[in-house]
């Protein structure tokens, strides 16, 4: 596009972001520039008739106030009366609100309810024919037809093999202006797609080998509950403490986000505070009950965890989620903040409890670990380590747990460098509502939930195995 100012560019994106004007249409005033009657850019949409002269000066005002002025103009090229009469007439109410405060930072990607176009109403029904039949994902690819995973299997849907262009505009017409230019900047996108019916996604789209791929994880419409995900008793003592941190571990799709939901959600029902929330993206939609509920997603509301966090301290919380801790920075303000007063959640790719306080300690530089190791001994409330397993009659999965409750044996083998201990202390702490996840899994064994083959690929230490 032929951009002269910086009130140029924010009046494009704001015109095209609140949908008073499509980009085609756009992008072809702009690329005929030399032939406009009118000097300056919204007074040539005006004469166009692409845009009413209600919305148009709200659109100015809004660049204006930032400060920014468009080109004085070379000449003035007045409008018929008759013409400034139609075009400033009000414009007639519209069903859906438009928008006209701007994205502050161009780096954010505003949130929006999905308007599928074309070959965007395609990947619509295919979502919804993935989520009846009670998917948890759905994949697009290039060179291949539709895939859905139900019950931790991959099945094929039955749609054609589809082509390049095909697989593009599947999963571009979905997205706003900015949301493309970030996914062909950055060749992938991570984004929350909500459809007009409400159905949303955790969605994510990469370059691969042969063109675009897509994948969409299908998200409750509200968390679930204790009962529903059938969480023992102990994780529910987790939700009662009134400072400290506690951490749901485990791999990719072992249903962390759902177990922290659920929590969060018990505090919400159970408990008068202010929850804040930090997600990559937003999954499940808490709405305050007995709490205030304040919920930010990375690439929509902010920039990082760590700087979400440093902003979350001053918004006078007194529970904090955080949807990842992926970085130093990011647990370092965790331990701080569960440090001086807050109750924190988050989650982290550990496979057992000892390797989760390994990995917090051993992210902090040498000189700092015996320091760490005391702050964590005192801070960490407990550690939930999770799998999914597939259930014997193949109706879904089962929850293998690890449950790590803190006391006086944890704080010393902690502070002592010795967390290969802390299996043993898990072993002879099942009155306190401890579990090792060898022992969840013999358990889901013998009540028959899990075959016997399930539980030799998931067990650690085969020889528990009778």
């Amino acid at each position: 596009m032929d951009l002269e100012s910086k009130a140029e560019k924010m009046f494009c994106r704001l015109v095209v972001h609140n949908k008073l004007i499509e980009q085609s249409a756009l992008d072809q005033v702009l690329s005929s520039r030399s032939s406009w009657k009118a000097d300056l850019l919204p007074d040539e949409l005006l004469h166009r008739k692409l845009i009413k002269g209600g919305h148009l000066e709200k659109v100015k005002k809004a660049v204006l106030a930032k400060g920014l002025k468009f080109p004085a103009p070379a000449k003035a090229k007045p409008v018929s009366a008759a013409e400034t009469k139609e075009n400033t007439a009000p414009a007639k109410p519209k069903k859906s609100h438009v928008n006209l405060f701007p994205v502050e930072n161009p780096q954010l990607l505003p949130s929006h309810q999905c308007a599928p176009e074309k070959d965007g109403r395609t990947l619509v029904k295919l979502l919804n024919k993935a989520r009846d039949k009670g998917a948890s994902d759905l994949h697009i690819t290039v060179g291949a037809p539709a895939f859905y995973r139900a019950h931790g299997i991959i099945e094929r849907m039955d749609t054609p093999v589809f082509t390049d262009e095909q697989t593009l505009s599947m999963l571009t017409d979905v997205l706003l202006p900015e949301q493309k230019e970030k996914l062909f900047n950055d060749l992938q996108l991570d984004f929350s797609l909500e459809l007009p019916d409400g159905s949303r996604f955790r969605s994510n789209i990469v370059k691969e080998r042969v063109g675009w791929a897509g994948c969409f994880r299908i998200v409750a419409n509200k968390p679930p509950s204790f009962k529903d995900l059938d969480l023992p008793e102990p994780l529910k003592l987790l939700t009662e403490y009134p400072t400290g941190l506690v951490l749901v571990t485990g791999p990719m799709g072992s249903g962390k986000t759902t177990t922290l939901a659920a929590m969060v959600d018990l505090i919400n029902m159970s408990r008068k505070d202010h929850i804040i929330t930090v997600e990559d993206p937003i999954e499940y939609r808490i709405k305050g009950k007995g709490c205030q509920v304040t919920q930010r997603g990375l690439g929509a509301h902010t920039l990082s965890f760590a700087n979400s966090l440093k902003g979350a301290l001053r918004q006078d919380p007194d529970v904090i989620m955080i949807g990842e801790m992926r970085d130093l920075d990011t647990i370092s303000i965790a331990i701080t903040a569960a440090e001086t007063g807050h109750l924190v959640f988050g989650s982290m790719h550990t496979s057992s409890a000892d390797r989760t306080i390994d990995r917090i300690i051993s992210s902090f530089p040498p000189d700092q670990q015996a320091q760490i190791r005391v702050m964590i001994a005192d801070s960490i409330r407990g550690v939930v380590c999770q799998q999914l397993l597939p259930r014997a009659d193949g109706k879904g999965a089962v929850l293998a747990l690890e449950i790590l409750m803190n006391n006086i044996s944890v704080r010393k083998c902690i502070i002592d460098n010795r967390t290969f201990q802390l299996d043993s202390i898990i072993q002879t702490g099942k009155k306190q509502g401890m579990i090792r996840m060898d022992d969840s899994i013999l358990d889901l064994l013998n009540k028959g939930l899990i075959t016997r083959e399930t539980a030799k690929t998931y067990i650690r230490n085969p020889a528990n195995l009778k």
